[in-house]
C-alpha cells in the first residue's frame, strides 16, 4: 500500500538482497522501495488479506492502491476473489450499451487465436479451422484473429 505510512525497519536489508537480484532502474527495484518502505503485509501460509478498496459513496480509496511485492526469497502463490457491492453488468450497460453476442468462424486453413486488441495476450479463445465461437461482448469491444 504505497500510499500508506508503514514500518521502514526492513527497507535497507530489502534493498540489499533486491540489488543482487534486479537492475538499479527496474520496476522491480522501485517495488521493492514501495513494499518495505512503507505499509505491508508479510505473507503467511494459509492466510489472506482482505481490504476494502471503496468508500461508502462507490468512489475509489485512493489509499486501498497496492501493489504485489517482487519475491526476495522462496515462491509466491496468489489468488485474487473480487467481492462487488452492486451488479457491475448495470454499471457496464450504462458506460458500454447493452451486451451482445458475437460469433467468430474461422474460415482459414490454419487455427487461430482470438483476442481483445486492447490485450492482445489476453486469448479468448483458439479456433480450429471451420470452427465458431461464441461470446458475450459489447459494441465498444474490437477484436483481433492471429
Amino acid at each position: 500500500f504505497p500510499e500508506a505510512e508503514g514500518d521502514r525497519s526492513e527497507l535497507e536489508y530489502s534493498m540489499s538482497v533486491a540489488r543482487g537480484m534486479f537492475g538499479p532502474q527496474s520496476w522491480e527495484m522501485e517495488a521493492v522501495e514501495k513494499c518495505f518502505g512503507k505499509f505491508s503485509v508479510k505473507p503467511a501460509m494459509a492466510r489472506a488479506i482482505l481490504f476494502y478498496s471503496l468508500h461508502p459513496n462507490g468512489k475509489g480509496d485512493h489509499m486501498s492502491m497496492h501493489t504485489g511485492c517482487p519475491v526476495l526469497k522462496g515462491q509466491k502463490w496468489a489468488a485474487n476473489l473480487w467481492i462487488w457491492n452492486k451488479d457491475r453488468d448495470a454499471e457496464k450497460e450504462k458506460k458500454r450499451g447493452k451486451s451482445l453476442s458475437a460469433t467468430f468462424v474461422n474460415r482459414m486453413d490454419v487455427p487461430c487465436l482470438v483476442s481483445w486488441v486492447t490485450n492482445p495476450r489476453h486469448v479468448q479463445g483458439r479456433l480450429a479451422p471451420g470452427e465458431t465461437m461464441q461470446m458475450n461482448t459489447y459494441h465498444t469491444d474490437s477484436f483481433v484473429f492471429r
